[in-house]
């Protein structure tokens, strides 16, 4: 990608991104681009979570250790314990509460799309990227999901 274009590029996203704390809402056609968009947000801006389209998750360990080892790997959290409390608080709001213990082998497609998600909401971080968030989810999961995105995106103003 040249200079000329990611200087482009960076502008539309800063309009995206700015003021800080709103949900904006990438909404096009499939093979548009919206992933590479994302992909490159998360490459070029600090402080990024994202809930990748492929969910990317350890297949053969616990939906539980999905969520905390990034969390305690980056430093981002210290105390373990305390985090896996944090995680099992947040986990009642994705229904996913108990499957934590499961690997994520043993899930269903909507079960590995929550710990994706709350992987990535958990993370603390400037920008949330969510890439197709509600594949594989029923209409109760993605109302509860997106309350629960308004709820945090009021509490951290």
């Amino acid at each position: 990608m040249s200079a000329q274009t990611r200087t482009e590029f960076s502008g539309v996203f800063k309009g995206l991104l700015h003021p800080e704390n709103k949900i904006s809402a990438l909404i096009a056609p499939s093979g548009w681009g919206k992933s590479t968009l994302l992909n490159y947000i998360s490459e070029h801006f600090p402080k990024v979570s994202y809930a990748f389209q492929d969910q990317r998750l350890l297949e053969q360990t616990t939906g539980l250790n999905n969520i905390l080892i990034p969390l305690i790997n980056t430093g981002v959290k210290k105390d373990k314990n305390e985090t896996i409390k944090y995680i099992y608080s947040e986990a009642e709001y994705f229904s996913i509460k108990d499957r934590l213990n499961e690997k994520c082998m043993n899930m269903s497609g909507g079960e590995k799309q929550r710990i994706n998600l709350i992987r990535s909401f958990l993370y603390p971080s400037q920008i949330l990227l969510l890439d197709e968030p509600f594949q594989n989810l029923d209409s109760t999961n993605i109302k509860n999901i997106t309350e629960y995105a308004k709820k945090t995106h009021r509490k951290n103003p």
